[in-house]
């Protein structure tokens, strides 16, 4: 276990802090704001700034039960990196366990994870920064999961399969169907009157792909193919190329999803999350494909296998 080096303990209470390559505390709106009123500080979980890209800067929020930390894995200035861990052994020393940090950081893209504890997130950072010199991937890793171990995906991934199997696949009516919350986190395709392309029959406003690409894109796409709907043509090409397998052989599919995806006017990010391919046919016997997504970062392939590229 690291000792703290930095003499100055770090700051308490509800705030934005800033962390310099001296590894000093620099208040959000105020000090390093008025030296370098030319910087841009209003950086959010997607916005690789000149703070985190040129001065590798580390960003802390602290609010009472969580400590929100931001930084670029390959950028970051070692006196940054070492004040931040300091900060976390200290609040892991002092018994504050029930601290819980989110960790966001720059791999290639942005990354999102949520830790339990302040040591554990401490022990995450260590072993990122052991990759700093590593080329990230911008690859799609899609991993199929046995559903005989589906007992050990999320809540919701279970439930909706429980559901899909008490129903026996079948929906009642024609595209539409009750089923509550999983109508409403999921994405229903069929075919078009042509039968000549899949297109969304029903887009859930609580589905992953909602939450992505905005409040409006589950109205928008409605009735529309499948191709040219989401921001990155690579991602959808990838995700939507199982669709028809599965409603071909009528067997479901659990799979492992970790992507590298470029988001319209902002940084790209990566996607963690299981995904459910259910087949479906409506009493008519027409068959259709549900897509059911939940964001996970305890997935079969771990983060740094899917992010680093071994051919570089």
């Amino acid at each position: 276990m690291r000792e703290p080096t930095v003499s100055k303990p770090a700051p308490r209470g509800d705030n934005v802090w800033w962390i310099d390559d001296k590894g000093r505390w620099l208040n959000f709106g105020e000090e390093y704001a008025s030296r370098f009123p030319e910087c841009y500080f209003q950086q959010t979980d997607h916005r690789h700034g000149p703070a985190f890209d040129m001065f590798g800067m580390v960003k802390v929020t602290s609010y009472t039960r969580l400590v929100d930390i931001h930084w670029d894995v390959r950028r970051v200035a070692p006196g940054s990196l070492s004040a931040t861990l300091d900060h976390l052994l200290s609040l892991e020393s002092s018994g504050n366990n029930g601290t819980m940090v989110a960790l966001k950081f720059f791999f290639g893209a942005w990354n999102s994870e949520l830790y339990q504890s302040p040591g554990s997130a401490l022990e995450r950072i260590v072993e990122l920064s052991e990759h700093a010199s590593s080329v990230p991937s911008d690859a799609i890793t899609i991993a199929s999961v046995d559903l005989r171990e589906i007992d050990r995906s999320h809540s919701l991934i279970c439930s909706c399969f429980t559901r899909w199997r008490a129903m026996e696949g079948v929906l009642g009516g024609d595209s539409s169907f009750d089923l509550g919350d999983v109508k409403e986190r999921s994405l229903l395709l069929g075919h078009d009157s042509l039968r000549e392309r899949l297109v969304y029959k029903s887009v859930g406003p609580q589905s992953l792909a909602s939450h992505l690409l905005g409040d409006d894109w589950h109205y928008a796409v409605l009735g529309q193919p499948i191709e040219n709907c989401y921001s990155d043509d690579d991602y959808e090409m990838e995700v939507c190329s199982d669709y028809p397998d599965v409603m071909e052989s009528s067997e479901p599919r659990l799979d492992h999803i970790r992507a590298y995806y470029h988001l319209n006017g902002d940084d790209p990010i990566w996607l963690n999350y299981e995904r459910l391919l259910l087949p479906w046919k409506t009493r008519a016997g027409e068959p259709m494909v549900m897509c059911f997504s939940q964001q996970s970062q305890d997935l079969t392939v771990t983060f740094l296998e899917a992010a680093i590229d071994l051919a570089a």
